[in-house]
């Protein structure tokens, strides 16, 4: 399983969730608003907020789940950091896999 981080606009950060779960790229999302992101920018310190999304998926659904997220989010560049979970509780993963099977 993967924890995948994205910080995105707090305006799109609700249908940029909609979007990964209804096409299945995710099993759930969790937002966390308010983040406050500081970084270097053309020499220059920046601040900004965002919304750190907290996303779980399967490794074959990582590649997907990027694109996606670039193209919900340009023309910003989204910080996409994917995180492997090593061990989770069985019903947890279970609920996860069955959440991202493909609909027939």
């Amino acid at each position: 399983m993967r924890f995948v981080l994205c910080n995105c606009n707090p305006d799109s950060a609700e249908a940029i969730a909609r979007q990964v779960i209804e096409k299945r790229l995710v099993a759930s999302v969790n937002a966390v608003p308010g983040v406050q992101r500081m970084y270097r920018d053309a020499d220059q310190i920046r601040s900004q907020r965002d919304t750190l999304l907290l996303m779980q998926t399967l490794p074959e659904r990582l590649q997907a789940l990027t694109e996606e997220l670039v193209s919900l989010t340009a023309p910003d560049m989204p910080a996409i950091v994917s995180l492997t979970i090593f061990e989770a509780n069985d019903p947890y993963m279970r609920w996860i896999e069955a959440n991202l099977q493909d609909q027939e």
